[in-house]
C-alpha cells in the first residue's frame, strides 16, 4: 500500500515537472513567434539575421560612430543650418593662429559629432588641395541619418523655419522617415524608431 503511494506522488509530481517545461517552451515559442511577425510585416521584406559569432567577430571593440566629417565652401550657411536650424549644439571649435574659427564639431548625441570644415582653412591649417566642391548627386557619399524623438513635430517645426521636408513615411526596416537637405546638398535622413524598427529587436 505504501509503494503504491509512493509511486502515485512520483508519478504525479513527474507530470507537473513536464507541464511546466510544456508552458516555458509554448510561451518562448509564443515570443519568438511575436517578434518574427512584428519584423516580417512590411511588404517585400527579406530579413537576414546575422550568427551572433559573425556580428561579434571583428567588431567587438567598436562602440559607436565616432563622427561624421564635411568640409564645405559656405560655412557661415552651414553653421546656421546645423546649430540654429537643426539644433545641434557646437561642442567646440577648432582654429588657426589668426583666431579663424575653420573646424566645428556639432554635438549629435551619445559622443557621435558631426564635424565640419572650412575646405581653405583646413587646407592652410594641414595643407592639401583645394578643390571645386563636388554635388551629392555625383560624389559616393549618399547619406547620413539623425534620430529624432517626436518626428512629427520636429518636421512641422523644420516646415515652419523654411526648410523642405519630404512627407514622413515608415521604411522597410518599420522607422519612421523624412529628408532634408544641408546648404551644401548634402541628404540629411530624419529617423525616429518604432515598436517594430530592427534595429532595436531584441534590445
Amino acid at each position: 500500500m505504501f509503494l503504491t503511494f509512493v509511486i502515485a506522488r512520483c508519478a504525479k509530481r513527474a507530470v507537473a515537472i513536464q507541464l511546466d517545461c510544456f508552458v516555458a517552451t509554448l510561451l518562448a515559442m509564443t515570443a519568438d513567434l511575436s517578434r518574427d511577425v512584428s519584423m516580417r510585416c512590411h511588404p517585400g521584406f527579406r530579413f537576414s539575421p546575422v550568427p551572433p559569432s559573425a556580428a561579434n567577430s571583428t567588431t567587438t571593440m567598436i562602440k559607436r560612430l565616432a563622427h561624421l566629417c564635411f568640409k564645405t565652401d559656405q560655412l557661415e550657411k552651414m553653421i546656421r543650418f546645423y546649430r540654429d536650424i537643426l539644433g545641434l549644439p557646437v561642442k567646440f571649435t577648432l582654429g588657426d593662429k589668426d583666431g579663424f574659427d575653420f573646424g566645428y564639431y556639432f554635438d549629435c548625441g551619445g559622443r557621435t559629432f558631426l564635424e565640419l570644415f572650412d575646405q581653405q582653412g583646413a587646407a592652410r591649417q594641414w595643407g592639401g588641395e583645394v578643390v571645386p566642391m563636388k554635388t551629392s548627386g555625383n560624389a559616393f557619399y549618399q547619406h547620413f541619418c539623425l534620430e529624432i524623438e517626436g518626428i512629427d513635430a520636429f518636421r512641422d517645426r523644420l516646415s515652419a523655419k523654411g526648410v523642405a521636408v519630404t512627407e514622413i513615411t515608415v521604411g522597410m526596416d518599420g522607422s519612421k522617415q523624412c529628408w532634408i537637405k544641408d546648404p551644401d546638398g548634402n541628404s540629411i535622413e530624419l529617423m525616429e524608431y518604432t515598436s517594430a524598427s530592427l534595429q532595436i529587436q531584441g534590445t
